[in-house]
């Protein structure tokens, strides 16, 4: 073969090569082009399904706590806290949704402390985060499936429910509602279960009427033999089986009448619980029995009434009412061991106790552009003797709400230019009671707390 035939046949391989090799790179890519659209699409189907977002909030805190007439020698606390919620939802279709809140709060940098938290207590599942006490860890303040039955009006929800910060406490920073249930009725962590009924469509327009029912029962749980009953110590000692639950149930009414010709908005809330047979302290559960024995059952009978109205007489303020109505009743007692083997009756007075609690908040909205349009707030409470509202998630130190007696609250709210929003606020607390037992009759108190306060809040 000539040498010009070899040359030919090297400089047709040389192109069919380097043909290949962009035929391949150009392949792949177009390869690369399909994943990366492919993924885009994924990643905004999964964006148009799931919403994340959150708060952090921040407050400083300084009171002075005397606790009774001319204590020379008050308490006087400083306390900086800090609490981060993150909101991750998901839109699943058009019949089903998923919410949680993942939740960290926490004192600043502590190193020495008195007393146990309620966060080791029996009853912490109630509490959450919200005690301010877990410390740098992240807990699960809300999870739960809310579920359209389809060509239906029902809604069906399981898990952790939002039964903390209700209605008034949006009031405070210009937010939208944030928990479904009004606060004087409760304000703890509840997991249960329940129906949503919603009639707005039977009503004329620009009216909505939901009814709700929630099953949040009390647990008792062996948890050295989940696959037995837990039990407690009767007075002589004898052993006694509990029930795995009580019955804790509410049922809530939730109107709307929307653009009335005098204000923009108007809501009412009827809300009634019932917890029955308590088998223990109202006060709390217990994680262990070796010191007590007990014979106590209690129930309690909670009815709340709550209006709020937006934009009164087209003026820019709203206002809030409520007013909650509690019954309790109580037979047995606590027997605390005295020495070793000997138990005595802690006292409690068995019978009927009931009390009230009024709120009334407002919050004037100050229409300055200049001031990025700030808020001013006024609140107002006072409960009778023997008032009872289960409180574990308080926005202050002292659970104001949960107490017998006066408070007052003045606050400024104050968003700030492309930064976190402020607010300002004094608290005055008189406390008339201290509240002894469900059932029992509560004792005369003399405290007073006085609280300033500084926070910074950023939604995200």
């Amino acid at each position: 073969m000539s040498k010009n035939y070899f040359i030919k046949i090297f400089s047709l391989g040389l192109i069919f090569s380097l043909y290949s090799e962009a035929s391949t790179s150009q392949m792949q890519s177009e390869i690369n082009d399909i994943n990366d659209r492919l993924l885009n699409l994924e990643l905004r189907s999964l964006a148009r399904r799931l919403d994340l977002g959150g708060r952090f909030h921040v407050r400083y805190t300084n009171l002075k706590n005397e606790e009774y007439e001319n204590d020379t020698n008050p308490d006087k606390v400083q306390n900086f806290r800090m609490k981060l919620d993150l909101n991750l939802n998901a839109n699943l279709n058009s019949n089903l949704n998923f919410y949680s809140t993942l939740s960290m709060a926490k004192s600043f940098n502590e190193s020495i402390r008195e007393g146990t938290p309620l966060s080791q207590a029996a009853w912490r599942d109630y509490i959450g985060t919200v005690s301010y006490e877990q410390g740098p860890a992240l807990w699960v303040n809300r999870a739960y499936i809310d579920y359209k039955i389809p060509s239906t009006d029902l809604s069906f929800f399981i898990g952790r429910l939002p039964t903390i910060e209700g209605p008034p406490q949006h009031f405070y920073e210009q937010r939208e509602r944030l928990g479904t249930y009004p606060l004087l009725s409760y304000n703890m962590i509840l997991d249960g279960l329940g129906f949503d009924y919603n009639t707005s469509k039977y009503l004329p327009k620009d009216h909505e009427l939901r009814i709700r029912y929630l099953y949040t029962p009390t647990g008792f749980v062996n948890r050295a033999s989940k696959n037995k009953q837990a039990r407690t110590l009767n007075p002589d000692g004898s052993s006694r089986k509990l029930d795995s639950y009580d019955n804790f149930s509410t049922v809530m009414i939730d109107y709307k009448l929307k653009k009335l010709s005098w204000m923009e908005e108007f809501t009412f809330i009827y809300h009634y619980f019932y917890v029955a047979n308590q088998k223990v302290n109202l006060l709390g559960f217990f994680d262990g029995y070796s010191s007590l024995r007990n014979d106590f059952q209690a129930s309690s009978r909670v009815q709340s009434f709550y209006f709020e109205f937006k934009r009164l007489f087209n003026l820019p303020f709203d206002l809030a009412i409520a007013h909650a109505m509690n019954r309790e009743k109580a037979k047995g007692d606590l027997y605390y061991e005295v020495a070793t083997n000997v138990f005595s009756p802690a006292g409690i007075a068995n019978g009927r106790t009931s009390g009230h609690g009024t709120l009334i908040s407002l919050a004037y909205h100050l229409p300055f552009e200049f001031m990025l349009n700030p808020s001013f707030g006024l609140e107002y409470f006072r409960s009778s003797k023997d008032y009872l509202m289960r409180d574990f998630a308080s926005d202050d130190l002292t659970g104001f709400k949960a107490q017998m007696g006066r408070y007052y609250h003045v606050y400024w709210f104050q968003p700030t230019p492309q930064g976190p929003n402020l607010r300002l606020g004094y608290i005055q607390h008189q406390r008339h009671y201290n509240f002894a037992a469900s059932g029992a009759v509560s004792a005369g108190s003399q405290q007073r707390i006085r609280e300033y306060y500084v926070g910074l809040s950023l939604d995200f």
